[in-house]
């Protein structure tokens, strides 16, 4: 019963800055949680005041950390996939409520010649932009970042654009230009959080940008990569320390993109929003149809909003073969002439000929198309021309369009990955240590927790052994597995395992004989040894980098908690590393 107690402490992403301790005697208390010197846990409650309870009356308590509470964020906007990309410790999750996007993952970092971290991304094709404020960034390791990301493929190796900001303050754009090639270093400059990013693309060029607001922008960098037309684009956020979660919260997030937003209205009066998309142009012909599907065919009213980029430096005219069609560019009401100038006057409403408009080469200028109908067959273009600009509807690669990410209204609530098991070892016990495994032999695994100590622990005192995240590394809760080895692909190979080098192992199978693996080869997730069961403990300790250690006793001094593992001794971690403690008749009653 108590991988029940596990998989429900590792599935509850519920840890927020309001804590909430309970006592032996069923009191309660919600505010502010501390873990304090002479074994205390003190809880300051929203009046200020302050109680101090001796750790042996503490029946569970929660404590502020790296971790969100992901209750009131639901499924990321339509259209928007999250995923992890290289090998993570944690596997990641994300959320979003109206414009902010929550992120959380536990992860390497971005660069080297691979990357580890989680991806919110949309597919982009040709120049686009994408604006992200990124409003905090929080867990262990002060070097973990957030940002805006290009990015060739989704393996780890792909080249890739970033520019990011650090939890330390620090923002900077980093780059690949080649696949499998170690990054140059990247030059940083000072940020505070919350804080603005930018970056652009220019067919190979891509320019980063920060601001702490929004308008003024302050260049990163420029650099080149050749990468494909068609990639990806999104926000990354990767933890620095494979040991340890990191959260970021990103809002108000925007790309511009090829087209135009196209608004439909089931009024002519523009009152009525019907639906509103992105269109690759303005040129329609509807033959007594509806412009959308389920619009009315007759007495309604659309309006197209962008920018357009035109490829000459000199005067331009905008044309119409709409009859009833006003344009604005960069707020000013500019004149249309039609396209075919033997159409009727009787129709040309609100089109006379146009002022010749001066416009630059390169540059973007935001517009507004309006265009009203009441009945019959309705065509609409909208186009220009120049000296050097035949007269033509102005093409997609000339248009461009923001497009915000937003949560629906009214979606359901996301649902959050229930966590898995992370690299480490589980031992018999019940305790789960992050960790990266050194070597396993007949003597036993040997491995590092927080990356700093190393322990042997003989093989009969073992459960599990996890080297990377697999799509069914779930399959390692179920206390009734048989002895055998999770593989990369998910396959489950049950049979006897053998040791010989300390990288190296054996697994004998009924259906397949005898098959060697490699501990560093991505063939193998996992080795099962057994059965765990609890027993030994009082307390069930629940860290920042996904440790859930059965301890006999707890001592709480300045800056360390000794935390008393029964098969393992004494541990010594930070403090703000324990984010939750449970006594374990509470983790009994909860796996009942």
């Amino acid at each position: 019963m108590w991988m029940l107690c596990v998989a429900a402490v590792l599935a509850g992403l519920c840890l927020n800055v309001a804590a909430v301790v309970t006592t032996l005697d069923g009191k309660q208390y919600d505010g502010e949680a501390f873990l304090e010197p002479g074994d205390i846990v003190s809880v300051v409650l929203r009046d200020s005041s302050k109680h101090s309870i001796p750790l042996d009356q503490v029946k569970s308590a929660t404590f502020a950390s790296g971790l969100m509470s992901t209750a009131s964020f639901g499924q990321i906007a339509e259209g928007w996939t999250n995923t992890d990309v290289g090998d993570v410790t944690i596997s990641g999750i994300a959320g979003q409520s109206n414009s902010l996007f929550a992120v959380q993952v536990g992860s390497g970092d971005i660069g080297d010649r691979s990357d580890s971290f989680h991806y919110v991304h949309v597919p982009a094709s040709g120049d686009v932009d994408i604006v992200a404020r990124v409003v905090s960034i929080s867990g262990a390791d002060r070097l973990a970042r957030a940002g805006v990301m290009f990015r060739d493929s989704l393996r780890p190796e792909a080249k890739f654009a970033f520019a990011s900001i650090s939890a330390n303050g620090e923002a900077a754009l980093q780059h690949r230009a080649d696949t499998g090639k170690a990054p140059p270093s990247a030059g940083s400059v000072p940020a505070t959080l919350p804080s603005w990013l930018k970056l652009s693309r220019r067919e190979k060029n891509f320019t980063a940008f920060h601001s702490v607001d929004g308008k003024d922008w302050q260049q990163l960098g420029l650099i080149s990569i050749t990468m494909k037309d068609n990639c990806y684009v999104g926000l990354a956020v990767a933890s620095h320390s494979a040991l340890s979660f990191c959260s970021a919260l990103i809002g108000d997030v925007t790309r511009t993109v090829r087209g135009v937003r196209g608004e439909y209205f089931a009024d002519t009066n523009f009152g009525q929003l019907f639906t509103n998309r992105v269109e690759p142009m303005i040129s329609f012909f509807w033959d007594g149809t509806p412009p959308v599907e389920g619009a009315p065919a007759n007495n309604y009213s659309a309006r197209w909003t962008g920018e357009f980029e035109p490829k000459f430096s000199e005067n331009h005219s905008f044309h119409a073969d709409a009859g009833d069609a006003r344009l604005w560019i960069d707020g000013e009401e500019v004149g249309l002439s039609m396209f075919r100038p033997n159409t009727p006057a009787g129709r040309q409403t609100n089109v006379a000929n146009s002022a010749a408009v001066s416009l630059k080469a390169g540059s973007r200028y935001p517009f507004r198309f309006e265009f009203r109908h009441t009945s019959g067959r309705a065509s609409v273009r909208f186009g220009w021309s120049s000296q050097s600009q035949s007269k033509e509807p102005i093409q997609p690669k000339r248009l461009f369009c923001r497009v915000e990410a937003r949560a629906q209204p009214g979606q359901r609530r996301a649902v959050t990955n229930a966590w898995t098991m992370g690299r480490g070892i589980l031992l018999r016990n019940g305790t789960f240590l992050s960790g990266a495994i050194r070597s396993i032999s007949a003597d036993g695994v040997k491995f590092a927790h927080r990356g700093e100590k190393e322990y042997t622990v003989p093989l009969h005192q073992v459960a599990r052994a996890v080297f990377r995240i697999s799509p069914r590394n779930v399959l390692l809760g179920n206390p009734e597995l048989a002895q055998g080895a999770l593989l990369g692909n998910g396959d489950f190979i049950e049979g006897r395992l053998q040791f010989g080098r300390d990288r190296d192992v054996k697994v004998s199978s009924v259906l397949l004989g005898l098959k060697g693996y490699n501990l560093d080869s991505s063939d193998l997730a996992a080795l099962v040894f057994g059965s765990p069961s609890a027993g030994g403990a009082r307390y069930e300790v629940r860290m920042a980098d996904n440790s859930i250690v059965m301890a006999k006793t707890i001592s709480v001094a300045q800056e360390q908690v000794e935390i008393v593992e029964p098969l393992l001794g004494a541990l010594q971690v930070p403090r703000d590393a324990v984010t939750e403690i449970r006594g374990i008749e509470q983790r009994a009653a909860t796996s009942k």
